[in-house]
């Protein structure tokens, strides 16, 4: 019988960043890797949300300069964190024009080049983790993209797992 070699595990050694000392930064770092391959992104970042005390954070970015690891911030009711956050639904904008109701910084995206995003709830046990918050030129999120990036939540959820489980730290991606 041929040998066989899974995607997860010709994509990045998953046991092996797993393993590795420097977590979560390793993982996260994988992690960006492994969405860039599958789904595509010009920048990401991970967000956790607190319910209870209303707070939102941004965990982790490919962008320090313009999107950098965040202190807490205060949550507001939406209809993106209806969709998102209580509906546990994903949130698709294939141009600004469909994300500029939902993100105060729509015009900094614009002019990053950044037209288009995805957020993927990021759900374990009944609770929403985080989301992945990817962003792209105009159109560029297809729905076989979407899907794909689906796909990678359990990825995703054991990253959001090993950033509660880490101390308060800076997370950016590795230069």
């Amino acid at each position: 019988m041929p040998r066989t070699t899974s995607k997860i595990s010709r994509d990045g050694q998953f046991a092996e960043r797993l393993a590795m000392g420097g977590q979560p930064q390793a993982y996260l770092d994988w992690l960006a890797t492994l969405y860039k391959r599958r789904v595509g992104w010009k920048m990401l970042t991970l967000m956790t949300f607190d319910p209870k005390r209303r707070l939102a954070r941004r965990v982790y970015t490919t962008d320090e300069e313009n999107y950098p690891v965040s202190a807490d911030k205060p949550m507001t009711d939406s209809d993106w964190g209806d969709l998102v956050l209580k509906g546990r639904e994903v949130f698709v904008a294939r141009r600004h024009e469909e994300f500029k109701p939902h993100f105060v910084d729509w015009e900094k995206l614009r002019a990053l080049g950044m037209e288009a995003a995805v957020n993927f709830p990021i759900v374990l046990d009944d609770a929403v983790l985080g989301t992945v918050n990817l962003t792209a030129g105009r159109g560029f999120y297809t729905a076989a993209r979407v899907a794909a990036g689906k796909r990678l939540a359990p990825f995703a959820a054991l990253g959001f797992l090993l950033i509660e489980r880490a101390p308060r730290a800076s997370r950016k991606a590795a230069r």
